[in-house]
């Protein structure tokens, strides 16, 4: 059983791909992690890369094609296959550093985390949708109401449940919010690590295809109605104010 779980998605992006994946396995090697890297898209190309993909002597690698280009759903293909006392999720325009796994789990100190991330924001809701605002003064070990799931960790500790996204989702959109107010509504914090030390954080500059745009804009709807028309958002606010902890190196 490995201590970090960690889920990779890829896409049709091979130069992404390709440096996020080399990366990776060079920075997560003996660290008692297994690697699970989940390829969404129907590209023969893309397809051939992963599998040529050797062993590892120091890092369990195993290898998800999925049978439709389902995006974001990927993840849950490999949620109930995680044994590691940490899931980490990890998209394919991040390059993470030395020691990262360490440096995220740390976080996991503080009292009550469930899941900590790179990226941070407040939600308030307005004639019920909701609207993310990221505070650029936030500090490394402050909770937040959201991270972005572009790189996370979570608790594996029954927690599984929580990452599986709805059957209804869309491909694309939404998923770092549905994770962080799944987690919240179970009484765990979401804590903000910031991408210092941890990873770089490449982003994909390309045109959303107006597939992406629609799963964005109903994945939305699913929240709103999972969260917002019942007023569970108000359970959420675990704390409203900012709360300092204190960085951790």
């Amino acid at each position: 059983m490995a201590k970090f779980s960690i889920v990779l998605l890829v896409n049709d992006n091979i130069m992404l791909n390709k440096i996020t994946i080399k990366k990776l396995i060079e920075r997560s090697c003996k660290q008692d992690a297994e690697l699970f890297i989940v390829c969404t898209t129907q590209n023969n190309y893309v397809k051939q890369n992963i599998e040529r993909i050797e062993p590892s002597d120091y890092l369990i690698i195993k290898k998800i094609f999925c049978e439709t280009d389902c995006g974001v759903n990927g993840r849950n293909l490999v949620i109930d296959k995680c044994s590691g006392r940490y899931i980490v999720f990890v998209d394919n325009d991040v390059i993470v550093m030395p020691g990262w796994l360490v440096k995220l789990e740390r976080y996991f100190s503080l009292a009550e985390v469930g899941c900590v991330g790179c990226e941070g924001w407040y939600f308030k809701v307005v004639d019920k949708n909701f609207l993310l605002n990221k505070n650029i003064n936030l500090k490394r070990g402050s909770f937040v109401d959201v991270v972005s799931s572009s790189l996370c960790m979570f608790k594996n500790t029954g927690m599984n449940k929580f990452l599986i996204l709805p059957e209804t989702f869309g491909i694309y959109g939404a998923d770092d919010l549905y994770y962080s107010l799944s987690i919240k509504m179970n009484e765990y914090r979401c804590c903000y690590a910031g991408w210092n030390n941890i990873g770089i954080h490449l982003g994909q500059r390309k045109r959303r295809r107006q597939e992406e745009v629609s799963a964005l804009q109903h994945n939305s709807k699913i929240i709103n109605q999972m969260f917002v028309e019942n007023n569970l958002y108000r359970k959420l606010k675990l704390e409203k104010a900012f709360i300092e902890y204190g960085e951790v190196e």
